[in-house]
């Protein structure tokens, strides 16, 4: 009786716009990863195509930077309804986005259609929206400054999107130990609420405007 075994070992993928790694766009990483898998992205200021709306696709992955957000930079470039990362059906929490600043994004982050990805150790600065988890979602947003974003301007491309810095929509977030600071938003500019049910524990929330 013979028994085949086989080992599924999962690897780390190199992120390096300079060229130094196996590939030079955030996506093109995430593409060649498998579950379990961790896409480890050097530092730099990350821009364009494969560098925003970057979808996991389900996987079950880690996605950080090498070295923290102050020099792992996604810069969408004030591109109307441009995301750094979406999340759509990642219904495992071992989706992982990790240690990048987040800037000048139409929406930060966006996580809907029952997708729970972990959010932790980012920046996210300068958007209309920070973070959008809606349709069901249920994100862990834990540890990330959430800073300078504004989304009042009724002509803005997210002005449907209600709050500034964190929103929920039918959402059950968990929203732990983040400061949420100087961000400005009509209904609400530190977290805002409607038809959701987060747990939030241990932030600091201060000079918001439009609440918070």
């Amino acid at each position: 009786l013979m028994l085949q075994i086989q080992l599924c070992v999962s690897k780390t993928i190199v992120v390096d716009k300079s060229g130094f790694g196996q590939f030079t766009t955030i996506q093109a990483g995430i593409d060649a990863a498998s579950a379990g898998d961790t896409v480890l992205v050097r530092d730099g200021r990350y821009v364009g195509t494969g560098n925003q709306g970057i979808k996991f696709s389900g996987k079950t992955i880690v996605v950080r930077s090498e070295r923290g957000p102050a020099n792992c930079i996604i810069d969408c470039q004030r591109i109307a309804m441009s995301m750094a990362f979406v999340f759509n059906n990642s219904k495992d929490s071992s989706c992982v986005v990790e240690g990048f600043t987040v800037r000048n994004a139409g929406i930060g982050i966006w996580a809907y259609a029952n997708s729970s990805p972990i959010v932790r150790n980012n920046v996210i600065d300068s958007c209309n929206v920070g973070i959008w988890s809606n349709s069901q979602a249920t994100p862990s947003i834990i540890g990330n400054t959430i800073q300078f974003n504004n989304n009042q301007s009724a002509s803005s491309s997210t002005s449907f999107i209600s709050g500034c810095a964190i929103s929920l929509e039918f959402s059950s977030a968990k929203i732990s130990q983040n400061t949420i600071r100087k961000n400005s938003g009509s209904h609400g500019g530190g977290i805002s609420c409607f038809h959701s049910s987060p747990l939030i524990i241990g932030n600091t929330i201060e000079s918001n405007d439009g609440g918070g």
